[in-house]
C-alpha cells in the first residue's frame, strides 16, 4: 500500500479515520428496538455457471498466515521498488524518510526475501506465490539510513538496475560492480528454489509496484512522472527477461494503484498532453487499453505471451462511515451505485467507466484477450469491526462473479481479524478445511444495498450447495428465504455458519432439518454474514452442534481526565483498587506533528509495582491511523523480562508512562506533541468501580455512570438544568459541552451494561 497523489489526499483522510470508527460506533442493544425485514434469494441450479478461480482468496506477504486460510501469497509493495536482491537492502521512499536499510531482511544471503516467501508458503501448504522485480531504474546500494536530496540517483547511495547481464549469470552476484541484474535475479531464484512448475519455486513475477506513483513514493529513484511509453517499453523488456529465464512463470503488470492510473496513468499530468495524443491515435478510452494493445503487439512479434495478468490495485475510498464501508464494493460491479467519494464524482465526467470491473474486463477482451485479471492489493476497510467481514465477503463474491483470477488482500489495519474471517468463511468455514464451491451459480437478489448472496457447487455436482449471505442493515435482522430452483434434487438439510457482531469467530448459528419444496428461511442478525451449506442428505449435519453464543463481556467502567492525574514528569498516575481485576484500559490522545509528519507512532507502558523493585506492565502504541488504543489485561501483566505475571499485584497505583515517539521527520519523535485526553478503565463485573472525585461522565456525581447521567447531560445541553461540575461533562475533552459528549457518554454506558 502506498501514499497517494496530492490530488486525492482527501481520500487518505478517509483511511485514517477507520480506527476511530471502530471505537465510537454506538450499538443498538435494546431488543424492543430491533425490527426485521424479509428478502428472497433465488438460486437457479440450471442457470448460468461460472468457474471460480481458487486464487481470489489470496493475501499479501505480511498477512498473519496463522489466522487466514489461503493458497496464494504476493510479495510486493513500496519497499520492493528499491529492493536490492544481492544484499537485501531496500529503500522506504517517502513512506519513511527515504531510508535505505535492512527493513525487509537482515540476511546476507542473496534473494533472502524470496527464499523466505518460499519457505513460508511451504510451511502453510500454499501453492502459488509471486514476488516483485525492480523496474524503476535504481535500488539501494547501502543500509546507511536516510538518503538526502543531494544523493538522488544516480549517486553512490544507489545501484543501477539493468535487465540483462549479457554474460554468464552467477549464483554469487558481484557486489562491487554497482549494478543489479534482473535476469541474474530470476535465474538465481530458479537455480536456488526451482522453476515456476515446482512447489518451492516462484510461480509469478510482478513488474515492480505502482509505477504511476514513483515520483511521489520514490522521488530519489525516479523523480519525474513515468510516461506511458516508458512504462510500456520497460514492461515489455523485463517481461521478455522473465519468459527467457523461466518460461513457465507468470508475469504481472503494471500494478496500477487505482482508478485514475487505470484511466490515464499519471493523475498529475494536468494538461494530459501524452494521454490525449495516445488516446487520439488509438481511439482508446483508458490507459490500460493502450497498455494492453502495446503488450499484445510485442507478444505477437516475440511469439510469446509477455503479460499473463493485468494487475491492478484497488482501495475503497468511501470509508468515513460504516455505511460507506458496507456499500463500497458495489463501485466495482453495480452500474446503479454512485459512492460518496471522488470516484463517485467521476461518474459525471466519465459515465461509462463505472462500474470498474466490467470495464476493465472489456479492455482485456478488446485489446489482449485471455489475459487474466489480478487485483494484487485491495482493502475495503473495517477490518477490526463486523463491517470488515461483510465487505470482504461481498468483495470475494464480486471477484468470483466478475471473473477475477487472482486477488491478494493487503492488511493495512494492524491485524484485520474480521477481514481474515471473511476470507476464511469461503476457504475454511468449519475449521476443517471445508470451502466454498468452485462453480458459481446464478443467483437473483432483491436489494444489494441491504443484502447480497453468492451461491456455488463443486464442478457439476449439485448434491451440496453453498450460499454466502450478507446482512448490511445496521438496525434490522434479516429473514432470508433461500429458494433452490430448477433442480431435480430434493434438498433436505442445511447448516448455517456465520460471523456476527462482537466477535470475528466463525460459529455455527443454526441447522435446518425441515426443508420443504427446496425452500427454507435463514435468520441473520443485523450486521452479519453467513455461509449456508445445503445438502440433499437429511443426516448430513447430524454431528454438527450449534455453537454456544459468545456472551458479550459486561464491564464496570470509570473514565479519567488525563490532565487531572498527570504528574510533573508527564506520567498519568491513577489510584485504583485491585488492578488484577482490570479487563482493559482504553486511552485517547491527540498526537500532532509540528513538522507535518504524516507517518508516526508513539507509545509507552501501563505499569504497576509488585514490590519496591519489580514492575509489571503492558505496553501500548498509537499510530497515525488512530488516536485510541485499547489494552487488554484480564488480570495478566508482563514483567521486565517479558514473562507473564498473574494474580500477585497488590499495589493500588497504576502509572501510564509515555516512553517514546518516532515519525518520518524525526527518529526520536521530537516533532510530535502527545496530548493524553482520557483514560477509561474497564473492570470485570465482579469489581466495584474505584472511588474518585473526578469520574468523567458521572454527571450526577453518584460514583457510577448510567442513563441517569445521560438524561441529566441532555437536560443541561437543552438549558433545562445546570451542572455543578462542567469538567466531568466534557467527555471528548474539546472544551465544549454539546451533543457529541452525549454520544461519548452513551457509548460508555452501552459498553458497561
Amino acid at each position: 500500500m502506498n501514499r497517494r497523489l496530492s490530488k486525492i489526499n482527501a481520500c487518505l483522510c478517509a483511511i485514517s479515520m477507520i480506527g476511530t470508527l471502530a471505537n465510537t460506533r454506538t450499538i443498538n442493544l435494546s431488543a424492543e428496538d430491533n425490527s426485521s425485514y424479509s428478502t428472497e434469494f433465488n438460486i437457479n441450479l440450471s442457470g448460468e455457471k461460472k468457474e471460480i478461480s481458487p486464487y481470489i482468496y489470496g493475501v499479501n506477504e505480511h498477512a498473519d498466515l496463522d489466522k487466514v486460510t489461503t493458497n496464494v501469497v504476493r510479495q510486493g509493495g513500496n519497499r520492493y521498488t528499491g529492493y536490492n536482491w544481492e544484499t537485501n537492502y531496500s529503500n522506504a521512499g517517502e513512506d519513511w524518510k527515504n531510508s535505505s536499510d535492512t527493513y525487509l531482511s537482515t540476511s546476507t544471503t542473496p534473494g533472502a526475501c524470496a527464499i523466505r516467501l518460499s519457505e513460508d508458503c511451504q510451511e502453510y501448504n500454499i501453492d502459488y506465490k509471486f514476488t516483485t522485480l525492480q523496474m524503476a531504474g535504481y535500488v539501494s546500494a547501502d543500509a546507511n539510513g536516510s538518503v538526502s536530496e543531494d544523493e538522488i540517483a544516480p549517486s553512490i547511495r544507489w545501484n543501477k538496475v539493468e535487465n540483462r547481464k549479457n554474460s554468464i549469470l552467477s549464483l554469487t552476484p558481484d557486489l562491487d560492480d554497482d549494478i543489479v541484474y534482473m535476469d541474474e535475479y530470476v535465474n538465481y531464484l530458479v537455480q536456488t528454489l526451482g522453476d515456476a512448475t515446482t512447489s518451492t519455486g516462484i510461480q509469478g513475477y510482478s513488474l515492480d509496484n505502482e509505477p504511476a506513483l514513483w515520483n511521489n513514493t520514490h522521488p530519489y529513484i525516479h523523480g519525474e512522472p513515468i510516461t506511458m511509453q516508458e512504462l510500456v517499453d520497460k514492461s515489455i523488456d523485463l517481461a521478455k527477461v522473465v519468459k527467457e529465464v523461466d518460461p513457465n512463470a507468470d508475469v504481472f503488470g503494471p500494478a496500477l494503484w487505482g482508478y485514475l492510473s487505470y484511466k490515464q496513468l499519471d493523475a498529475s499530468d494536468t494538461d494530459d498532453t501524452e494521454w490525449n495524443t495516445i488516446k487520439a491515435q488509438g481511439n482508446y478510452n483508458w490507459f490500460i487499453d493502450y497498455y494492453l494493445d502495446e503488450i499484445k503487439k510485442a507478444s505477437d512479434e516475440t511469439g510469446t505471451r509477455l503479460i499473463d495478468y493485468l494487475d491492478i490495485h484497488y482501495y475503497a475510498q468511501d470509508t468515513t462511515t460504516q455505511e460507506g464501508i458496507l456499500q463500497g464494493v458495489r463501485t466495482l460491479y453495480d452500474e446503479n451505485y454512485i459512492e460518496n467519494s471522488w470516484i463517485g464524482e467521476m461518474k459525471q465526467w466519465f459515465p461509462t467507466d463505472l462500474p470498474i470491473l466490467p470495464n476493465v474486463q472489456n479492455a482485456i477482451d478488446n485489446y489482449y484477450p485471455d489475459t487474466k485479471l489480478a487485483i494484487s492489493e485491495y482493502n475495503f476497510y473495517g477490518g477490526n469491526d463486523i463491517t470488515g467481514a461483510i465487505a470482504e465477503v461481498e468483495a470475494l463474491g464480486c471477484f468470483a462473479d466478475n471473473g477475477i483470477y487472482l486477488a491478494t488482500f493487503w492488511d493495512c489495519e494492524n491485524g484485520s481479524p474480521y477481514s481474515y474471517s471473511g476470507i476464511n468463511l469461503y476457504t475454511n468455514y468449519d475449521g476443517n478445511g471445508s470451502s466454498f464451491g468452485n462453480t458459481l451459480i446464478e443467483t437473483s437478489i432483491e436489494d444489494n444495498s441491504k443484502s447480497n448472496a453468492y451461491a456455488s457447487i463443486n464442478g457439476i455436482d449439485d448434491s451440496q450447495v453453498n450460499v454466502v449471505i450478507t446482512n448490511k442493515d445496521m438496525q434490522n435482522d434479516e429473514t432470508a428465504t433461500v429458494n433452490l430452483q430448477n433442480s431435480t434434487r430434493e434438498y433436505k438439510s442445511a447448516v448455517v455458519y456465520g460471523i456476527v457482531e462482537g466477535s470475528s469467530d466463525i460459529i455455527v448459528l443454526d441447522k435446518v432439518n425441515n426443508i420443504e419444496d427446496n425452500s427454507f428461511e435463514v435468520e441473520l442478525p443485523s450486521l452479519s454474514v453467513v455461509h449456508v451449506v445445503i445438502s440433499d442428505d437429511a443426516n448430513a449435519f447430524d454431528n454438527i452442534d450449534i455453537s454456544t453464543p459468545v456472551e458479550t463481556p459486561t464491564y464496570k467502567t470509570v473514565t479519567f481526565n488525563a490532565s487531572d492525574y498527570t504528574d510533573s514528569k508527564g506520567n498519568i498516575i491513577l489510584d485504583l483498587e485491585n488492578p488484577q481485576n482490570i479487563a482493559k484500559i482504553v486511552i485517547q490522545a491527540d498526537i500532532t506533528s509540528n513538522q507535518g509528519s504524516q507517518w508516526w507512532s508513539a507509545g509507552g507502558g501501563i505499569c504497576v509495582t509488585l514490590d519496591d523493585t519489580t514492575w509489571a506492565f503492558k505496553d501500548y502504541m498509537f499510530t497515525n491511523s488512530s488516536n485510541t488504543v485499547e489494552i487488554e489485561f484480564n488480570g495478566k501483566f508482563t514483567d521486565a523480562n517479558q514473562e507473564e505475571i498473574t494474580g500477585i499485584i497488590t499495589d493500588t497505583k497504576v502509572e501510564i508512562q509515555h516512553w517514546w515517539g518516532a515519525s518520518e521527520k524525526s527518529d526520536d519523535g521530537l516533532d510530535l506533541n502527545t496530548n493524553y485526553k482520557t483514560i477509561t478503565v474497564y473492570y470485570n463485573d465482579t469489581q466495584d468501580i474505584p472511588s474518585t472525585d473526578k469520574i468523567l461522565g458521572d454527571i450526577n456525581e453518584d460514583k457510577s455512570i448510567d442513563y441517569l447521567d445521560l438524561l441529566l447531560l441532555k437536560k443541561h445541553i437543552l438549558g433545562v438544568s445546570i451542572l455543578s461540575n462542567d469538567k466531568i461533562a466534557d467527555l471528548n475533552q474539546d472544551g465544549y459541552i454539546n451533543v457529541i459528549d452525549t454520544m461519548f457518554l452513551k457509548d460508555i454506558i452501552l459498553k458497561s451494561n
